[in-house]
């Protein structure tokens, strides 16, 4: 995998991972940030990618990804979307149905928004 197929990969995929695998997703996240990824490390990232979106998510990784996701959109968010996803943050650690929702929120929200490429990600598909 090239680089610049690892950078559309990860901005398809960064939020899922973000939901799947925290650490793997900060180590990325640094090199992605530093632009310290190096031609020689293709490999490595895309092994990297792949291995941390094969776990499973954890009620606390859902959570820290929907609070950084609602970190983006908050800003801007109103009215009644605004209320669901503050009620359904709430939730989140104690309802597994409240990701379901709360995504289905942030996909209406990002919409409104113009945040095109949240919208591409697979982090809604899951």
């Amino acid at each position: 995998m090239s680089l610049t197929e690892f950078e559309k990969r990860w901005g398809r995929e960064e939020f899922l991972l973000l939901e799947r695998a925290p650490a793997v997703y900060d180590r990325l996240a640094a090199a992605v940030a530093g632009k310290s990824a190096r031609p020689e490390d293709e490999d490595r990232l895309g092994r990297l990618l792949d291995q941390g979106l094969s776990q499973t998510p954890t009620p606390k990784s859902r959570e820290r990804a929907a609070r950084e996701i609602w970190s983006c959109l908050e800003g801007q968010a109103e009215g009644e979307l605004a209320v669901q996803a503050r009620e359904l943050m709430g939730r989140i650690a104690d309802d597994p149905w409240a990701i379901v929702y709360l995504k289905k929120v942030f996909k209406v929200l990002a919409a409104k928004q113009g945040w095109k490429d949240f919208l591409k990600s697979s982090y809604l598909e899951d």
